[in-house]
């Protein structure tokens, strides 16, 4: 695990000791990612360099060093991540070719990169079961590779300015890179308020881009400042794949292949020199997670949770029992709102670019609890992605067989009220582009776009933008994944599942944990993130997941129970919000009224700050309206911390 940051010239050669010092200052915006160890690598030309940050996690020694050399001396990797099957692919590779054995250490990376020497990137890329991104310099072809893993759990941003293309894990090692001056994207900053995060290939500024999940880019002199772009694992077709070869075997079958499956993929999630724990809710996923690592683990592993003061919101006790029946070793965190007021100054610092899913304060602390014991900690994302673990895939599925949108129930999708919704959007600046919200929604054609889109957004009644920053489109953006035919072909949970995993999951989920997780030099592991599994639970029959008493992912609690009683997890699905709602109207009230007034002027510019303000106020009157608000205190502490970071 590491952060690492780069700079590449395909037709000049640069200044080697001015290069140096970019390089050193890059990492050392990272330093957070990778405090145990540090690297640098420029080649003979001076076209690229590597600055690389090490969490040690897999062999301690030097032989895990990184910018890393292939032995034969063609290829130079900066790879940030865990490739889970590692030992496997070593002893494949040792099967043909007697020269691998011949090895420096026992890292993944040497690993990594013995694979593309031998069987080449593609094929490389499709064996590997990990979660990564990486850099990777051919000195044979001149060829610069950036790749991520299909489910985004390491990030990976880039920028091209002159002839040059900048790369890092966080925006924040660009600047010291030589990425000029940007200025905002507005089209993300509407994506972001409509959903409280900007999904790939959008940042917030204009010239840096991420890449997507399962994707990786390439440049080179042919291609000069243009990369040629490569979506190696393609989830839409792998799910449609998967539905169409469906699976062979009984209900009962599928348990047995699922639980077999999942215990592999947790064991193999084991593999460290470093001591590691298990975030612990008590809910279905976290349970299976830890339960599987205690039974895998020779040791008895920790357990670490979150312990809310309102019940509303506390999962703390249902854990408690959980760890009990384990054996772990468990621990709590207090998320009191004093403990939250003090942390969220802290958080437009840690996520560099406009982030505001709420659960991002308990992650962060109980990352930072979590910390203190151990440096590798499991967690449960992805169960409900895979599983039918949201209420709207039921409610969807029950609601759409008629055609008729309407047979789905209000709190969902509440279309008697759009002729209303309608009438207040038409009554916004940009006549058109809120008319455009109201046809989609009215659309049957899109009505499952329509459903996914609405039922996760924020700013219903229109963004919060004033009329010279809104474009035609806005109010539709691109979380929608999945094309027509797609949609045509799956069932509408399978449909929504899906989408979930292919932009909901890495561009939320997955930004809060590794950005959470990072800022306290913490590796999380997700037993549930493989392609063999997600194609597994694509191909089954969603209905195996439904409870004729109308529970969710029956299938993984009937494989839960075998590890843990039924009476310890049974129980209605909570999230892991915390309590904004009060928080903003007490605790963060004074930080949320500065965030308001204090609010930098290119963002005051763009946004409505009369509606703004007066959300705030009926807030504190008792209307609830955090789910708007959050994202607007987050941008404008993020724009307080950031908006100066390219200033040359």
């Amino acid at each position: 695990m590491c952060g690492f940051a780069g700079l590449y010239q395909a037709h000049k050669s640069m200044d080697r000791n001015q290069l140096a010092g970019q390089l050193q200052a890059a990492g050392n915006a990272i330093l957070h990612r990778g405090p145990d160890d540090e690297g640098f690598w420029i080649d003979a030309h001076g076209h690229i360099g590597l600055a690389f940050r090490r969490l040690a996690i897999q062999d301690l020694s030097n032989a895990g060093h990184q910018p890393m050399e292939s032995y034969c001396g063609r290829f130079v990797i900066a790879f940030n991540g865990e490739i889970y099957n590692h030992l496997e692919l070593r002893r494949s590779l040792e099967i043909e070719n007697p020269d691998c054995k011949a090895w420096r250490g026992h890292s993944d990376t040497e690993t990594l990169i013995m694979a593309i020497h031998q069987w080449g990137l593609d094929e490389t890329l499709a064996q590997l079961d990990g979660m990564y991104s990486f850099a990777l310099w051919d000195n044979k072809t001149q060829k610069l590779t950036l790749a991520r893993d299909p489910f985004g759990e390491k990030p990976l941003y880039y920028a091209t300015f002159g002839n040059s293309v900048a790369f890092s894990s966080e925006i924040k090692a660009l600047p010291p890179l030589g990425v000029p001056n940007d200025n905002i994207d507005d089209r993300a900053l509407a994506s972001y308020l409509r959903h409280r995060y900007i999904p790939a290939p959008k940042t917030i500024w204009q010239h840096i881009r991420k890449l997507r999940a399962g994707e990786y880019i390439q440049w080179s002199a042919e291609t000069g400042s243009n990369p040629r772009h490569h979506q190696y694992w393609n989830g839409e077709k792998e799910a449609v794949s998967a539905y169409s070869a469906p699976f062979e075997g009984t209900r009962e079958d599928a348990k047995v292949l699922l639980g077999e499956k999942l215990e592999n993929l947790a064991a193999r999630r084991l593999i460290a020199d470093t001591p590691l724990g298990c975030f612990l809710s008590g809910g279905i996923d976290s349970s299976l997670v830890t339960a599987l690592a205690a039974k895998a683990s020779e040791q008895p592993v920790g357990s670490y949770t979150i312990r809310f003061d309102n019940p509303r919101y506390n999962e703390a006790d249902h854990a408690q029992k959980v760890a009990a029946h384990l054996g772990t070793n468990h621990h709590e965190v207090h998320g009191s709102a004093q403990e939250a007021a003090k942390l969220v100054p802290e958080l437009a610092k840690i996520w560099d670019e406009p982030f505001a899913d709420p659960s991002q304060v308990p992650t962060l602390l109980l990352c930072r609890k979590t910390r203190q014991h151990v440096t590798v900690a499991l967690s449960g994302d992805g169960g409900d992605e895979f599983f039918l673990g949201y209420s709207r895939y039921a409610a969807v599925k029950a609601g759409w067989h008629s055609r008729n949108p309407k047979r789905l129930p209000s709190r969902f999708f509440p279309w008697k009220k759009l002729d209303k919704l309608a009438g207040l959007l038409r009554n916004k600046p940009s006549v058109k582009a809120r008319r455009s919200y109201t046809k989609m929604l009215r659309d049957a054609t899109n009505k499952l776009p329509a459903f996914n889109h609405h039922h996760n957004s924020f700013w219903r009644h229109g963004l919060p933008l004033n009329r010279e920053y809104l474009q035609d489109g806005m109010e539709i953006d691109d979380i929608w994944p999945l094309s027509p035919e797609t949609v045509g072909i799956l069932p509408t949970a399978n449909s929504l599942m899906v989408a979930d995993s292919l932009c909901y999951l890495p561009e939320d989920l997955m930004v809060k944990v590794d950005r959470a997780s990072m800022s306290t030099s913490l590796e999380t592991r997700t037993p549930f993130l493989n392609r063999e599994l997600a194609k597994l639970c694509w191909s089954m029959p969603q209905s195996w997941n439904e409870g004729e008493d109308g529970r969710l992912k029956t299938l993984l609690r009937d494989i839960l129970y075998d590890h843990v009683p039924a009476e310890l997890v049974d129980r209605p699905k909570q999230g892991f919000d915390p309590p904004i709602r009060e928080w903003l109207r007490c605790d963060l009230r004074q930080w949320a009224n500065e965030q308001v007034e204090e609010m930098p002027t290119a963002l005051k510019d763009r946004l409505d700050m009369t509606e703004i303000g007066q959300c705030f106020e009926d807030h504190q009157r008792g209307a609830n309206l955090e789910g708007d608000l959050w994202p607007i205190l987050m941008l404008s502490a993020w724009g307080q911390e950031n908006l100066s970071m390219f200033e040359q």
